[in-house]
């Protein structure tokens, strides 16, 4: 009774922390573009490799530092990185197999979005996107890494959202919903008439 308590406390213990054997990026349905990496971790490797869509295998680096699967390991040395451009694999979904040892041991599928060539030259761009969390992102595109990093992040404190209600002698007239603009941007206001004389008293 209590070996199997204490075999199933250390599986909780193993898969609550992710374990090792499995590729941690790219995740498995997400989408990558440009040069990055295929990484995860493994406690003990022989040779590791990885095979694209059945490829040919290419050898991935084994041995670099992870704090975090000490606990796990004992030790740190159990990250693996490989460098990939993803462009050359093309647009679509694609598959990577991980081996060690030719033996099979994770699978990730993925989706690769390219900008219609293997690498892309002599271009530049730059804008603003908005975060879940409300902060705004100014990105700059980079060649080097064939996508776009972020060069500064706005705090959301001053893009806040304030209602007016504007009153007649007997009932509301119009509500009026201003969002605090961000980085220069328009001032949006809408306004909501709930009063027929509204209209003919703003007219």
């Amino acid at each position: 009774m209590y070996t199997i308590i204490a075999v199933l406390g250390l599986v909780f213990a193993l898969s609550s922390v992710g374990w090792a054997d499995r590729i941690e990026v790219p995740a498995q349905e997400s989408t990558v573009s440009g040069i990055g990496i295929l990484s995860g971790w493994k406690c003990e490797a022989g040779t590791l490799t990885v095979r694209f869509n059945g490829e040919e295998p290419l050898e991935i680096l084994y041995g670099s530092s992870r704090g975090d699967t000490l606990d796990v390991c004992g030790d740190a040395d159990n990250g693996y990185v490989l460098l990939v451009n993803y462009n050359l694999l093309g647009e679509g979904q694609h598959t990577a197999v991980v081996y060690d040892d030719e033996v099979e041991f994770d699978r990730v599928e993925f989706t690769v979005v390219t900008p219609g060539v293997e690498f892309l030259e002599g271009v530049s761009g730059s804008g603003t996107i908005r975060l879940s969390d409300g902060q705004r992102a100014k990105v700059e595109w980079s060649e080097e890494t064939q996508g776009f990093a972020a060069t500064e992040f706005v705090t959301p404190s001053m893009c806040i959202t304030k209602t007016a209600r504007v009153f007649d002698n007997d009932s509301d007239i119009a509500t009026w919903d201003v969002t605090n603009p961000c980085d220069g941007e328009t001032l949006d206001i809408d306004i909501t008439v709930l009063s027929p004389r509204a209209v003919h008293h703003y007219l």
